[in-house]
């Protein structure tokens, strides 16, 4: 039988990976800025700090630790201890460096199965949704991501987008770091807003975004060497362009897509 996500995980991540640090105070500015993704969804759900935030498979807490850096309360959950592991050595080095506790915390459990009394101001992931496969398994994802946010609160979730010009090669020729990767599913924009329709949220929005970052993978070095102006370019113009949604979706490498729970 196969293991589902999380547990894939676990087994995947028991070494290697989410290897964070910051030990000097360069590298502290670094991890604080907020990057064009966390910029738009600030924006986007009109969200400022000391707000709560809960993160869905925190990793080794790189999310988590620009949001604390920013005045934000960050909780995280993830189901490998090893990841954990990590994340709080990380959040420990932040700490020594930054010379005072941050606000987060860390949870080692399998999301389905935690429970909490507390209600948080925005609930997001980055990059795991798309790896449940079946619909009634994401059924059941964003609906305990709606139990966990607040009345008015926002769901955020940022998957690769399903639909961009390289995307079927991508996957068929593992670029783009695919080798061995978790299977995932094509996510459109259509297919992310009825399921978050399904969900009962409201006030969605779909923001195609880091354009042309897929070009940074071509087998073709010709075309790799289009990746940095075509990634600067289209960045900072097509957010702001009034084209079709379909054809941006087409250039975006990710799509981030936020939904308010009802009051």
């Amino acid at each position: 039988m196969a293991l589902d996500p999380g547990a894939q995980w676990a087994v995947n991540l028991t070494e290697g990976g989410y290897d964070n640090h910051c030990r000097s105070p360069d590298e502290l500015q670094n991890v604080k800025k907020l990057g064009f993704a966390w910029r738009r969804i600030l924006a986007a759900t009109a969200t400022r700090a000391p707000a709560a935030a809960f993160e869905i498979g925190c990793g080794g807490a790189e999310q988590m630790a620009t949001l604390a850096l920013n005045g934000f309360g960050v909780t995280g959950i993830d189901v490998s201890p090893d990841v954990l592991a990590r994340a709080r050595a990380y959040l420990s080095e932040i700490e020594t460096v930054l010379g005072k506790p941050l606000s987060a915390e860390l949870i080692c459990q399998d999301f389905f199965s935690f429970e909490t009394d507390r209600r948080f101001r925005l609930v997001y992931h980055f990059g795991v949704a798309e790896h449940y496969l079946h619909a009634q398994d994401r059924t059941r994802f964003w609906a305990k991501a709606v139990r966990l946010a607040e009345p008015g609160g926002w769901i955020v979730s940022v998957v690769p987008c399903g639909r961009h010009l390289m995307r079927a090669r991508m996957r068929a020729e593992e670029l783009c770091g695919y080798q061995g990767r978790l299977a995932e599913i094509d996510y459109s924009a259509a297919v992310h807003r009825s399921e978050f329709e399904a969900a009962g949220l409201r006030d969605i929005r779909v923001l195609p975004h880091a354009y042309f970052f897929f070009l940074g993978g071509h087998p073709n070095s010709a075309v790799r060497a289009l990746y940095r102006p075509a990634f600067a370019a289209g960045n900072a113009l097509l957010p702001w362009l009034p084209l079709p949604a379909g054809l941006k979706e087409r250039f975006a490498h990710t799509l981030i897509v936020v939904g308010r729970k009802p009051a």
